[in-house]
């Protein structure tokens, strides 16, 4: 299975203490941000959690999240091609260019009617 992890840290990052532990899952992982990662793993989530929960403070936040079938992302392509090497069954949608946002434009933003 493939999951994701995301750490929103109070205080400091601790990517360190954290990577150390994903061996103890039987995990191959990539980390796209400093405190996000994708794991390939064999193991449910709740154990993956029990096992990251003693690095956090209790202010810090943790998600765990399979990804299935219809996930969607704006990411590096060297990301969508780990991924793909993992599960090439699952079906997403790969947009590998600078979101709206970045361009200066806000796809949400009301439109001028002339």
């Amino acid at each position: 299975r493939i999951i994701h992890v995301g750490f929103a840290f109070a205080g400091a990052i601790k990517n360190r203490e954290l990577e150390a532990t994903f061996p103890e899952l039987g995990a191959e992982w990539i980390r796209y941000s400093s405190t996000n990662w994708i794991l390939w793993t064999s193991k449910p989530l709740q154990p993956v959690s029990v096992l990251l929960q003693p690095h956090l403070a209790p202010s810090d936040q943790m998600l765990i999240a399979e990804l299935g079938d219809g996930y969607f992302g704006i990411v590096s392509p060297w990301i969508w091609e780990w991924i793909r090497s993992k599960r090439p069954d699952l079906n997403y949608i790969n947009q590998t260019i600078s979101p709206p946002s970045l361009l200066g434009v806000n796809p949400l933003a009301p439109t001028k009617k002339s």
